[in-house]
């Protein structure tokens, strides 16, 4: 039955995405996978020995097969810079004992050039705007959480230099630094 029903090549997944059309997976070897079990299984030998009574047991055999969907995008990332200059980073990530709810964000740490030790994760309590997360399941919540935060964190870093070109009167070009736009005036 599992054989029969199996998906195959690009099958759809799913509900449909706004645009009307259902995503699908990028492939399916499902029919082959249950081809390989049963031929490292041994299935059809074991098969015959199942279902027979040893005592007060019963064993048989069977099989299940699901989907297995790694990687997201599409989600929000989200932080605060404070006057003290510590970062505040909103995660809406659950926190499972992987620690995910606060490594992800260590990306903005990184491409702010700030230590880990001034990054403050607010996490679980949605008074405090949690951004739209992921589930945190299989090899989503790295993939799609950490990109969510680097993309927050470049969209912060290039308007901290928009800031401080004109604060300073340096010029941002291709949000790339000027040279004078790291040179402070001297009566600052």
């Amino acid at each position: 039955m599992r054989r029969i029903n199996a998906p195959a090549g690009k099958a759809e997944i799913g509900p449909p995405l706004p645009s009307g059309k259902r995503p699908y997976i990028t492939s399916a070897f499902l029919k082959e996978a249950l081809d390989r079990g049963e031929e490292l299984f041994k299935w059809r030998e074991r098969k015959a020995s199942s279902r027979k009574r040893v005592g007060t047991k019963v064993r048989g055999i069977g099989t299940a097969v699901s989907g297995y969907i790694a990687g997201s995008a599409g989600f929000d990332g989200l932080f605060v810079i404070k006057p003290d200059g510590r970062i505040s980073v909103q995660s809406g990530i659950g926190n499972l004992g992987t620690h995910s709810v606060m490594d992800v964000h260590r990306v903005v740490a990184e491409v702010l050039d700030v230590p880990w030790e001034k990054i403050d994760i607010e996490w679980g309590d949605t008074s405090k705007h949690l951004p739209w997360t992921c589930i945190s399941g299989g090899s989503q919540t790295i993939h799609g959480m950490t990109r969510a935060a680097h993309a927050a964190a470049m969209d912060g870093k290039k308007k901290l230099q928009e800031i401080a070109a004109k604060t300073l009167g340096g010029v941002l070009r291709n949000s790339t630094w000027a040279e004078s736009a790291c040179r402070a005036p001297a009566d600052h």
